[in-house]
């Protein structure tokens, strides 16, 4: 994948799969979330919580992993001269296809770093 300078890839969801994320040149940030309790459906316009577990920079030889039980939502933002980098997946089950999201821009609970978010619909 590749990143224009100050490029933003909005959060999304990886059901049933392993990444692992290798950055190859530039820099960008990662930020993982977790979703707290159920989220509702895909197609669902209620809102739920998400907890931020990671906010790091990716550059090139560094990683960043999520499975479908751990980190399973990430966002990045390309640095001043991009980023490019590979993404290697492994599915543990059914294509469950992916979710985009909006996420809070501040906490609703910064000591547990915790956020308010809404799917924007299953996409194939």
């Amino acid at each position: 994948w590749w990143l224009e300078p100050g490029a933003t890839l909005p959060p999304h969801c990886h059901p049933n799969a392993s990444v692992c994320t290798v950055g190859l040149e530039g820099e960008a940030r990662i930020r993982n979330f977790e979703i707290v309790g159920k989220a509702p459906e895909f197609s669902s316009s209620q809102t739920f919580a998400v907890r931020q577990t990671h906010d790091e920079i990716i550059a090139a030889g560094r990683v960043n992993m999520l499975s479908a039980t751990r980190d399973n939502i990430h966002t990045f933002h390309a640095g001043k001269s991009g980023a490019r980098g590979i993404d290697i997946s492994t599915y543990h089950g059914p294509d469950a296809s992916f979710s985009f999201l909006d996420i809070a821009a501040k906490p609703k609970d910064a000591d547990q770093r915790i956020y308010e978010a809404v799917w924007k619909g299953k996409t194939v």
